[in-house]
């Protein structure tokens, strides 16, 4: 959010009374009672920086629930057309035939002889 500046170190005199203040002003600042600079302050800056800072406090209460709805939509939606149009599993995907038959030929070839599945045949 964009701090409000200044309005050129003026002041927006639109009353009388901001205009009386406003000249009481010119002279020594200790006249001035904290009231009255309060007020002159509220003239040139209508909120504090708390003020500016409390408003967006609340964005989150807003903005988490639709992160989290986007991201489970995109999720559901996602499984959907996996589902529906995404491709079959190839058939040797989770055949145990295949997976003895894949391990045979590592074993046939002492595929990874130092660590992995050859690593305990002698020859």
């Amino acid at each position: 959010m964009a701090i409000p500046a200044p309005l050129n170190n003026v002041a927006v005199l639109e009353t009388p009374e901001l205009q009386q203040l406003a000249r009481k002003a010119q002279g020594p600042w200790t006249e001035l009672s904290n009231e009255e600079a309060v007020e002159l302050y509220r003239a040139q800056f209508p909120l504090s920086l708390r003020e500016i800072h409390e408003d967006t406090k609340s964005d989150m209460k807003t903005v988490l629930p639709a992160v989290i709805l986007l991201m489970a939509l995109s999720v559901w939606g996602a499984s959907f057309l996996r589902n529906t149009i995404g491709p079959e599993q190839p058939h040797t995907f989770n055949n145990p035939e295949w997976d003895a038959a894949t391990r045979e030929k590592l074993i046939k070839y002492k595929a990874n002889p130092i660590e992995g599945i050859s690593s305990g045949l002698q020859n």
